[in-house]
């Protein structure tokens, strides 16, 4: 049991320090060691392996302790993430102040988001850790190349504007905006407080996790 945990342990180090390299520096051993990794994280099941494999070359790692502001609501963004391990707390505020901000949600394993950097859209929430968390990062140039040259794998992993909207089959589901995946959101505030927002009609108590996840995809833009 402790030697399958020392390899586990050893494994996990290897393809951060991987990561951690300068994607310049980085060797083809190197990213078949980071693929192997991300292969098998949620947030990158539906990645075509061309896509994935260009995400090991640009991709950065972040270990964030609690409490860690991320962005703030209004923020240009620069970065997409993916959360890899941990969770952070999705908030929105009626003011600048961010002082009455509003938890919404709470993003799990297997989220991604940060799409809007497309196209230079202010953050529409704050995004803060709940615990220690891992994600890999990709810079906004890098997250664009990738979109110009992968945007036939892309488009079907993201809601729209940038991704294709699916009809009213499956409960009127639609990608989520700020996901790879329509089961990666955590959702652990359904039953989401009224909040001050200009989607926050979207927002009630009680509403559907179709909904929510709907809502969020909105203000996360």
């Amino acid at each position: 049991m402790v030697a399958a945990h020392a390899a586990h342990s050893q494994s996990s180090a290897e393809w951060i320090a991987c990561l951690d390299k300068r994607p310049l520096e980085r060797s083809s051993e190197d990213v078949d060691i980071i693929f192997t990794r991300l292969k098998g994280v949620k947030a990158f099941e539906k990645f075509h392996p061309n896509l994935l494999r260009q995400i090991c070359l640009c991709g950065y790692y972040e270990n964030l302790e609690k409490g860690i502001t991320l962005f703030r609501q209004g923020d240009i963004g620069t970065n997409w993430y993916a959360v890899l391990a941990g969770s952070l707390d999705v908030k929105v505020s009626e003011t600048s102040s961010h002082q009455d901000a509003v938890t919404i949600c709470t993003l799990g394993i297997g989220t991604a988001f940060g799409e809007s950097i497309l196209d230079n859209t202010p953050r529409h929430a704050t995004i803060v850790t709940r615990e220690s968390s891992e994600l890999l990062r990709i810079e906004q140039e890098d997250f664009k190349a990738l979109w110009e040259k992968y945007r036939q794998y892309m488009a079907g992993l993201l809601a729209p504007p940038y991704g294709v909207m699916e009809t009213g089959s499956n409960n009127d589901r639609i990608p989520d905006k700020e996901n790879v995946s329509s089961h990666s959101f955590c959702l652990a505030s359904v039953n989401c407080p009224k909040v001050k927002h200009k989607h926050s009609d979207l927002l009630s108590k009680g509403s559907s996790p179709s909904a929510v996840n709907r809502a969020i995809n909105i203000i996360l833009v």
